[in-house]
Protein backbone atom coordinates (compact mmCIF):
# COMPACT_ATOMS: atom_id res chain seq x y z
CA UNK A 1 0.00 0.00 0.00
CA UNK A 2 3.04 2.04 1.10
CA UNK A 3 4.62 1.57 -2.04
CA UNK A 4 1.94 2.09 -3.96
CA UNK A 5 1.49 5.70 -2.66
CA UNK A 6 4.97 6.61 -2.82
CA UNK A 7 4.64 5.67 -6.77
CA UNK A 8 1.48 7.85 -7.35
CA UNK A 9 3.60 10.46 -5.92
CA UNK A 10 6.49 10.18 -8.34
CA UNK A 11 3.59 9.94 -11.17
CA UNK A 12 2.26 13.02 -9.95
CA UNK A 13 5.39 15.10 -9.87
CA UNK A 14 6.46 13.55 -13.17
CA UNK A 15 3.03 14.78 -14.72
CA UNK A 16 3.56 18.11 -13.62
CA UNK A 17 7.27 18.63 -14.87
CA UNK A 18 6.40 17.18 -18.22
CA UNK A 19 3.83 20.14 -18.08
CA UNK A 20 5.83 22.89 -17.05
CA UNK A 21 8.21 22.23 -19.69
CA UNK A 22 5.86 22.07 -21.84
CA UNK A 23 4.24 25.35 -21.00
CA UNK A 24 7.77 27.07 -20.96
CA UNK A 25 9.02 25.82 -24.11
CA UNK A 26 5.35 27.43 -26.01
CA UNK A 27 6.31 30.56 -24.05
CA UNK A 28 10.14 30.54 -25.47
CA UNK A 29 8.17 29.52 -28.97
CA UNK A 30 5.43 32.12 -29.19
CA UNK A 31 8.29 34.75 -28.19
CA UNK A 32 10.72 34.00 -30.73
CA UNK A 33 7.86 33.89 -33.17
CA UNK A 34 6.98 37.61 -31.82
CA UNK A 35 10.94 38.86 -32.42
CA UNK A 36 10.54 38.77 -28.24
CA UNK A 37 13.44 36.51 -26.71
CA UNK A 38 12.92 33.58 -23.80
CA UNK A 39 13.88 35.27 -20.08
CA UNK A 40 17.79 35.36 -19.55
CA UNK A 41 17.96 36.13 -23.84
CA UNK A 42 17.12 39.71 -23.70
CA UNK A 43 18.63 41.22 -26.57
CA UNK A 44 20.79 44.77 -25.46
CA UNK A 45 19.50 48.02 -27.66
CA UNK A 46 22.04 49.80 -28.31
CA UNK A 47 21.17 53.67 -28.43
CA UNK A 48 22.31 55.35 -30.91
CA UNK A 49 24.67 58.40 -31.71
CA UNK A 50 22.89 61.75 -30.41
CA UNK A 51 23.48 65.27 -30.42
CA UNK A 52 21.58 66.23 -26.86
CA UNK A 53 24.52 67.14 -25.35
CA UNK A 54 25.57 69.79 -27.87
CA UNK A 55 22.06 70.81 -28.27
CA UNK A 56 21.98 71.65 -24.32
CA UNK A 57 25.02 73.67 -25.25
CA UNK A 58 24.59 75.79 -28.10
CA UNK A 59 20.88 75.34 -28.65
CA UNK A 60 18.75 73.52 -31.41
CA UNK A 61 20.47 72.68 -34.56
CA UNK A 62 18.29 74.77 -36.67
CA UNK A 63 19.04 77.50 -34.53
CA UNK A 64 22.91 76.79 -34.46
CA UNK A 65 24.93 79.36 -36.78
CA UNK A 66 28.36 78.85 -38.37
CA UNK A 67 31.24 76.48 -36.45
CA UNK A 68 30.88 75.19 -33.12
CA UNK A 69 33.65 73.29 -31.04
CA UNK A 70 33.06 69.45 -30.20
CA UNK A 71 34.76 66.49 -28.68
CA UNK A 72 34.06 63.23 -31.29
CA UNK A 73 34.64 60.58 -28.76
CA UNK A 74 35.29 57.44 -30.92
CA UNK A 75 34.69 53.72 -29.35
CA UNK A 76 37.79 52.10 -29.02
CA UNK A 77 39.11 52.08 -25.36
CA UNK A 78 41.61 54.76 -24.83
CA UNK A 79 45.40 53.24 -23.74
CA UNK A 80 45.35 53.90 -20.06
CA UNK A 81 41.92 51.86 -19.69
CA UNK A 82 43.32 48.73 -21.46
CA UNK A 83 46.87 48.56 -19.10
CA UNK A 84 44.80 48.87 -16.17
CA UNK A 85 43.15 45.83 -17.56
CA UNK A 86 45.88 43.79 -18.69
CA UNK A 87 48.13 42.01 -15.98
CA UNK A 88 52.10 41.15 -15.77
CA UNK A 89 54.66 42.58 -18.06
CA UNK A 90 52.11 42.53 -21.23
CA UNK A 91 50.26 45.60 -19.50
CA UNK A 92 52.89 48.26 -21.45
CA UNK A 93 52.80 45.93 -24.76
CA UNK A 94 48.65 45.96 -24.61
CA UNK A 95 48.48 49.84 -24.26
CA UNK A 96 51.22 50.45 -27.16
CA UNK A 97 49.37 48.71 -29.52
CA UNK A 98 46.31 50.59 -28.69
CA UNK A 99 47.66 53.76 -29.01
CA UNK A 100 48.91 52.80 -32.56
CA UNK A 101 45.13 51.02 -32.92
CA UNK A 102 43.43 53.90 -31.37
CA UNK A 103 45.70 56.36 -34.31
CA UNK A 104 45.35 54.59 -37.28
CA UNK A 105 41.52 54.42 -36.71
CA UNK A 106 41.54 57.88 -36.12
CA UNK A 107 43.47 58.96 -39.34
CA UNK A 108 40.96 56.97 -40.94
CA UNK A 109 38.19 58.72 -39.32
CA UNK A 110 39.75 62.24 -40.46
CA UNK A 111 39.84 60.94 -43.86
CA UNK A 112 36.41 59.86 -43.74
CA UNK A 113 35.13 63.12 -42.72
CA UNK A 114 36.74 64.66 -45.42
CA UNK A 115 35.85 62.51 -48.26
CA UNK A 116 32.28 62.68 -47.35
CA UNK A 117 32.44 66.57 -47.31
CA UNK A 118 32.77 67.36 -43.98
CA UNK A 119 33.75 70.91 -43.07
CA UNK A 120 35.92 70.65 -39.96
CA UNK A 121 39.13 71.78 -38.73
CA UNK A 122 40.97 69.37 -36.37
CA UNK A 123 42.60 70.89 -33.10
CA UNK A 124 44.25 68.01 -31.29
CA UNK A 125 43.44 64.52 -30.81
CA UNK A 126 44.74 62.20 -27.99
CA UNK A 127 44.20 57.98 -27.77
CA UNK A 128 45.84 57.43 -23.91
CA UNK A 129 43.51 58.73 -21.07
CA UNK A 130 40.60 59.42 -23.95
CA UNK A 131 39.81 58.43 -27.80
CA UNK A 132 38.72 61.39 -29.03
CA UNK A 133 39.50 64.21 -31.23
CA UNK A 134 38.85 67.81 -30.46
CA UNK A 135 37.11 70.00 -33.81
CA UNK A 136 35.44 72.99 -34.76
CA UNK A 137 32.89 71.80 -37.20
CA UNK A 138 30.80 73.81 -39.53
CA UNK A 139 27.00 73.54 -37.78
CA UNK A 140 25.12 72.01 -40.36
CA UNK A 141 27.55 69.14 -40.52
CA UNK A 142 26.86 67.89 -37.11
CA UNK A 143 23.98 65.45 -38.17
CA UNK A 144 26.66 63.85 -40.34
CA UNK A 145 29.20 63.64 -37.44
CA UNK A 146 26.51 61.25 -35.95
CA UNK A 147 26.23 58.51 -38.69
CA UNK A 148 30.23 58.19 -39.08
CA UNK A 149 31.45 54.62 -38.31
CA UNK A 150 33.15 54.18 -34.89
CA UNK A 151 31.82 57.58 -33.17
CA UNK A 152 30.68 56.95 -29.79
CA UNK A 153 29.53 60.55 -28.86
CA UNK A 154 29.56 63.77 -29.53
CA UNK A 155 29.81 66.21 -26.57
CA UNK A 156 30.40 70.08 -27.31
CA UNK A 157 33.87 71.52 -26.26
CA UNK A 158 33.47 73.62 -23.26
CA UNK A 159 35.87 76.68 -22.74
CA UNK A 160 37.53 76.92 -18.98
CA UNK A 161 38.49 79.58 -17.38
CA UNK A 162 41.39 80.06 -14.29
CA UNK A 163 40.06 80.09 -11.02
CA UNK A 164 42.56 81.39 -8.24
CA UNK A 165 39.98 81.41 -5.84
CA UNK A 166 40.62 78.04 -4.03
CA UNK A 167 44.49 77.44 -4.90
CA UNK A 168 45.99 81.18 -4.12
CA UNK A 169 44.87 81.04 -0.55
CA UNK A 170 45.83 77.39 -0.28
CA UNK A 171 49.60 78.04 -0.82
CA UNK A 172 49.86 81.52 1.56
CA UNK A 173 49.95 83.72 -1.44
CA UNK A 174 47.72 86.55 0.16
CA UNK A 175 49.98 87.30 3.02
CA UNK A 176 53.09 86.91 1.30
CA UNK A 177 51.51 89.49 -0.62
CA UNK A 178 50.93 91.52 2.40
CA UNK A 179 54.25 91.47 3.49
CA UNK A 180 53.29 89.47 6.45
CA UNK A 181 55.70 86.43 7.37
CA UNK A 182 59.49 85.81 6.94
CA UNK A 183 59.61 85.13 3.63
CA UNK A 184 59.70 88.45 2.07
CA UNK A 185 61.07 87.79 -1.95
CA UNK A 186 64.62 88.73 -1.23
CA UNK A 187 66.97 88.29 -4.24
CA UNK A 188 63.93 86.94 -6.65
CA UNK A 189 63.16 89.37 -9.35
CA UNK A 190 60.08 88.14 -10.87
CA UNK A 191 58.24 84.47 -10.78
CA UNK A 192 56.45 82.68 -13.61
CA UNK A 193 53.82 80.23 -12.99
CA UNK A 194 53.06 78.40 -16.66
CA UNK A 195 49.53 77.08 -16.74
CA UNK A 196 50.06 74.52 -19.96
CA UNK A 197 49.97 74.86 -23.56
CA UNK A 198 47.12 76.61 -25.11
CA UNK A 199 46.27 74.21 -28.18
CA UNK A 200 43.80 76.65 -29.66
CA UNK A 201 46.85 79.30 -29.33
CA UNK A 202 49.57 78.36 -31.91
CA UNK A 203 50.72 76.43 -29.17
CA UNK A 204 51.60 80.07 -27.14
CA UNK A 205 51.85 79.37 -22.90
CA UNK A 206 50.19 81.41 -21.21
CA UNK A 207 51.82 82.71 -18.14
CA UNK A 208 51.66 85.17 -15.07
CA UNK A 209 54.19 87.33 -13.20
CA UNK A 210 54.43 88.06 -10.30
Amino acid sequence: MRTQSISSRLFRLFVAMIVFVMAFSQIAGVAQAQGTPPPGKERVQIAPVGLDEVQNYYGRLGDIQGTVGVVVELEDAPAALIYAQTTGAQAAKAAFNQVAAIQQKQADFVNALQAGGVHATELYRIQKVYNGIWMNVDSKDLTKLVTMPGVKAIHPMIPKTLDHTTSVPLIGAPQVWGGSGAVQGTAIKIGVIDTGIDYTQHGHKRTFTM
